[in-house]
């Protein structure tokens, strides 16, 4: 429980209430079963909010063994956000190697209208058509 507590406090110190707001349930409620998943999603929306100040028009996290999945859409053409999210991807896994632990970031263009893979759950917007589910 203290990961989640740290995480948490990681997660409301940084910029971006939006998604701050939209995750933070989110991983409370899984939390005690993936503590490096938290913990790596924090370092990633750290990382990402450091070198951008745009937001992608979705985010959504799945799980692996030793892998948080990250899926993100952004508006065609915005490189240096895909670059952001990328770079992120890359900081957090250097971060967590110790632990064994690696992200895995996939970014998609909205123009492309895909939909968001069935082992993903989005994260951000809250209020998007594909709800949260309980893990």
């Amino acid at each position: 429980m203290l990961i989640c507590r740290e995480t948490r406090n990681i997660l409301l110190s940084a910029s971006g209430g939006e998604v701050r707001n939209a995750i933070t349930p989110f991983f409370d409620r899984t939390c005690t079963r993936f503590s490096c998943a938290t913990l790596a999603f924090a370092e990633f929306i750290k990382e990402l909010e450091r070198r951008s100040t745009r937001l992608p028009e979705r985010l959504a996290v799945g799980f692996a063994d030793a892998k948080l999945l990250i899926w993100a859409e952004v508006k065609g053409g915005d490189e240096d956000l895909m670059d952001a999210l990328l770079l992120a991807d890359a900081h957090t896994t250097t971060l967590m190697q110790d632990l064994f632990y690696a992200t895995s970031t996939v970014v998609v263009e909205s123009e492309d209208n895909l939909e968001v893979p069935l082992h993903y759950q989005i994260v951000y917007p809250q209020d998007s058509s594909e709800k949260l589910n309980a893990v």
